[in-house]
């Protein structure tokens, strides 16, 4: 959630604020800390970011993805470092949303935990989500944005 919360807040952050240079670089750094997070066999983030033992997570892995095709769009992140991320996550969404609109894996909701252990037993919805399939609209919509952008004169 920080993720997208931070690009989407800068994406309409007026450019000449004094505090958009510092917000840009906090972004910069909590998207270069959850990069190395992503699971190389699957592209997907896991329920527990820095746990890879928890299950890969739809809702979070579209959330990530779109704020980093988001950077990636608007100069924020580089291009060459961070689209293999992106690519590796919406193969991972597509993969696991069926043409019926299924997803598999989206983490259901709930507050702050006061144990780890009660992330990790949070079960996993595998079907229908609005939550989920929200998120991975959102992803899809921004890569089809930054497609449209790169084949514009």
């Amino acid at each position: 959630f920080p993720a997208l919360g931070l690009a989407w807040a800068l994406s309409e952050w007026p450019d000449d604020h004094p505090a958009k240079k510092e917000l840009i670089s906090h972004f910069q750094r909590h998207i270069a800390a959850l990069k190395p997070h992503q699971d190389r066999t699957t592209g997907c983030w896991h329920q527990v970011i820095d746990h890879p033992e928890s299950y890969d997570e739809y809702s979070c892995t579209c959330m990530i993805g779109w704020a980093m095709q988001r950077g990636i769009r608007r100069g924020w992140l580089d291009k060459q470092q961070y689209q293999p991320s992106v690519d590796r996550a919406w193969t991972a969404i597509k993969e696991r949303t069926s043409a019926s609109g299924e997803l598999v894996n989206v983490c259901t909701g709930t507050g702050k935990q006061k144990r780890l252990e009660a992330y990790f037993n949070r079960p996993a919805i595998n079907g229908r989500d609005d939550r989920g399939g929200a998120m991975g609209m959102l992803f899809a919509v921004e890569l089809l944005t930054a497609e449209k952008a790169a084949s514009s004169p």
